[in-house]
């Protein structure tokens, strides 16, 4: 789906490794179902959810390769596509921009795989969910939500949760932010004036949106996410989670020690230059990352 695309680093594997390696384009709601052979019968199903903070990521990168984790284990791996960014979470309290949309692209995912996928040899009745870090939080909120709990079997969430403090926004800070983006493209922008905002951004570019999407953010914020919308999610999650209004099933959650430290590379970069002499040679480096 239509993105930023990270040339921070030039075209260091670290970084362009995350960068959507299919066209990008809006016509990007296709799923992934990877079956093993033989064909099994009442297999086993694992539905992926690819991360990126809502505002990038796809189901097709190389390090999400399907094929062995089918082969090894012998179950059904489906992967989807879901709108990021302002395409994907844009809000403004209106019929034609109700947000969540990302999350309605992978509740209608969920339905096709509840509903199609005994025909390829998966039971509907135990199906995963499960993703990593924007991925974990939307697997999280999907347990929360009334309208797609019932969706899936249990689940599986890494590094990310529903009471991550970039997961979930305000209302009012997201309509703010829509109106900093209409404001960015040139649009009216005040907030007597969204549907004259919406109409003059549905007129521009979409890879021209999510290039002016940031402004001015913190580290670890993301632009645009989801919000407590009252129809995918009833309540905050702090609040369904202290009225166990969830999911009861089986959960595994997990996180790696300093992954944050990714997102300071791109927030200081004045201490993390792209290019500088490195006074080590090739035995040293090799003798540190040994020690």
């Amino acid at each position: 789906c239509v993105q930023i695309i990270d040339t921070l680093f030039g075209d260091f594997p670290g970084s362009t490794m995350w960068n959507p390696n299919t066209p990008v384009s809006e016509d990007c709601l296709y799923m992934n179902v990877v079956v093993p052979r033989p064909r099994p019968k009442q297999a086993a199903v694992m539905v992926w959810i690819f991360g990126g903070g809502f505002y990038s990521g796809t189901s097709t990168l190389d390090v999400y390769d399907h094929r062995t984790l089918v082969a090894e284990e012998n179950v059904i791996l489906v992967s989807m596509q879901y709108r990021v960014a302002s395409l994907g979470f844009l809000y403004f309290d209106t019929a034609e921009v109700p947000g969540n949309a990302g999350l309605f692209d992978q509740m209608m995912a969920l339905q096709w795989v509840h509903d199609n996928i005994a025909a390829f040899g998966g039971n509907p009745r135990n199906v995963t969910l499960f993703g990593e870090s924007a991925g974990a939080v939307s697997v999280s909120l999907h347990l929360l939500s009334p309208l797609s709990r019932n969706l899936f079997s249990q689940a599986i969430m890494q590094s990310g949760s529903p009471t991550a403090p970039w997961a979930i926004i305000s209302r009012d800070e997201s309509i703010l932010r829509g109106l900093r983006l209409a404001e960015a493209m040139g649009c009216p922008h005040n907030r007597s004036e969204i549907a004259e905002a919406t109409e003059c951004l549905r007129r521009m570019n979409a890879s021209d949106l999510v290039e002016n999407e940031w402004g001015t953010l913190g580290i670890c914020e993301f632009p645009f996410v989801p919000i407590v919308d009252g129809t995918f999610l009833d309540d905050h999650p702090h609040r369904s989670l202290a009225t166990k209004n969830f999911k009861k099933t089986n959960i595994l959650m997990g996180s790696n020690t300093e992954e944050g430290y990714f997102f300071i590379f791109y927030h200081l970069t004045e201490l993390f230059r792209n290019e500088e002499n490195v006074y080590v040679n090739r035995d040293e480096f090799l003798q540190a990352v040994r020690e």
